[in-house]
């Protein structure tokens, strides 16, 4: 499940107990290869709750780029 809310300080966040995923409604504002990282982030956080080593394997494996996108998504201001 997931849910879209206004966020201060975050573009997304997730509860792994509850499986659910929580956006920024600002997100929106972010160019699109952006939001996908935030959105494989957090899905990748239903599997390991922790920005542990096993976390980061796992985001590159599925985005190999995701530190470039990341570097781009944190030029933009929330």
């Amino acid at each position: 499940m997931f849910e879209i809310r206004p966020m201060k300080k975050r573009w997304g966040s997730s509860d792994p107990e509850k499986g659910i995923i929580r956006f920024s409604t600002d997100l929106i504002k972010a160019p699109i290869h952006c939001i996908e990282y935030v959105v494989m982030h957090e899905m990748v956080h239903l599997k390991y709750a922790h920005h542990d080593k096993e976390f980061y394997n796992l985001l590159s494996l599925v985005m190999p780029d995701w530190e470039e996108r990341k570097k781009r998504l944190e030029m933009i201001a929330i």
